[in-house]
């Protein structure tokens, strides 16, 4: 992609990691020190300030290509208001999601009043690029205010028990409000929640309500969505999608190739039976380790990430130029 070059650049690890990283982040419940345990269990040494400030970077960006990627969302929206507490003081979170469950957009204000209304209904309009059949919201008169402004033409539904669908999809948002120890500011909170909302529209896929092999082809799809919106894979001539390349000097041995990325070299093993499947990163068969030190005939010092089943994983600082000294001495001595 023409904006993977120049999106990671100057950043010392490499795409793979760092989107790695930021979907734990949007994905699940993990804190910025969680992800760095996580990170360090597989040899990836990498504080907790980095990961934050790749998931303030990089999150919105890869937010924006997915929505701007997305397939389109319902005729009817649920809206509601929920309060969250921001450094002493009530503040307002606005939330639409269509009839299927999708987070249609969502904004931080300080009030709930009718210009607060207006000023949501016309970003969601930005946001939606029609304007809806019907929305279904409570009895809060500063959104049929608004609604008669702004969509005369829409109805509008205020019975009983008819906007749960909204109020339910607030229940993750205030999950990962208590395991951040609430919102520290306005700003965070809406960066945040615009990012967790759009990673959660594409991987909340519905599992009790498709069959099993549906669900996993959905899921890869999921995934797919993903590494394009990132930018670590292209398009490759037959149309799928294959990793990123980076050639070396030191030719690639079956289902092992090299990745390079600023000084360090990593050691990647295609999919195979047996082999270590993180993120198809970092894996080598299990008895590879005097393999390695014979491609390269130079001294190293791995960091054993896995054992048993996961296979050995090898991380190490080159020097390129007494690594290519060391690999034309060996190419000599084998001839």
């Amino acid at each position: 992609m023409k904006h993977s070059a120049t999106q990671y650049k100057r950043h010392r690890f490499p795409p793979e990691i760092i989107q790695y990283a930021v979907w734990l982040y949007y994905r699940f419940n993990p804190s910025h020190r969680d992800i760095e345990d996580l990170l360090a269990r597989r040899g990836v040494l990498v504080t907790h300030e980095s990961i934050r400030f790749w998931c303030n970077k990089f999150g919105p960006q890869y937010a924006h290509r997915l929505r701007r990627r997305h397939r389109g969302y319902g005729d009817t929206l649920f809206i509601d208001e929920v309060f969250v507490r921001i450094q002493g003081r009530q503040r307002y979170l606005w939330r639409a999601v269509d009839q299927d469950g999708e987070v249609v957009d969502v904004l931080l204000q300080e009030r709930r009043d009718a210009t607060s209304a207006e000023r949501f209904f016309r970003h969601l309009l930005t946001r939606l690029g029609h304007e809806p059949r019907a929305i279904v919201t409570d009895k809060l008169g500063s959104v049929a205010v608004a609604r008669r402004k702004l969509l005369p033409g829409t109805l509008h539904d205020t019975r009983r028990y008819a906007n749960n669908r909204a109020e339910l999809s607030h229940q993750p948002t205030r999950v990962r409000e208590r395991g951040m120890r609430r919102f520290k500011s306005m700003l965070q909170a809406q960066r945040f929640v615009s990012v967790h909302a759009t990673v959660s529209n594409l991987f909340n896929l519905g599992r009790h309500l498709v069959a099993a092999g549906h669900y996993r082809t959905l899921r890869q799809r999921a995934f797919a969505s993903w590494d394009r919106a990132v930018a670590i894979r292209r398009q490759s001539s037959s149309g799928r999608l294959r990793p990123r390349r980076v050639n070396l000097a030191i030719p690639a041995r079956p289902h092992v190739r090299c990745l390079r990325h600023g000084r360090f070299v990593f050691l990647v093993g295609r999919s195979a039976p047996g082999w270590s499947a993180f993120e198809n990163l970092y894996a080598l068969p299990t008895d590879a380790k005097a393999e390695v030190q014979l491609r390269t005939n130079m001294r190293w010092r791995p960091t054993l990430l896995h054992q048993g089943i996961h296979g050995p994983v090898y991380s190490r600082q080159l020097n390129l130029r007494e690594r290519h000294r060391r690999y034309a001495t060996f190419r000599k001595s084998t001839v």
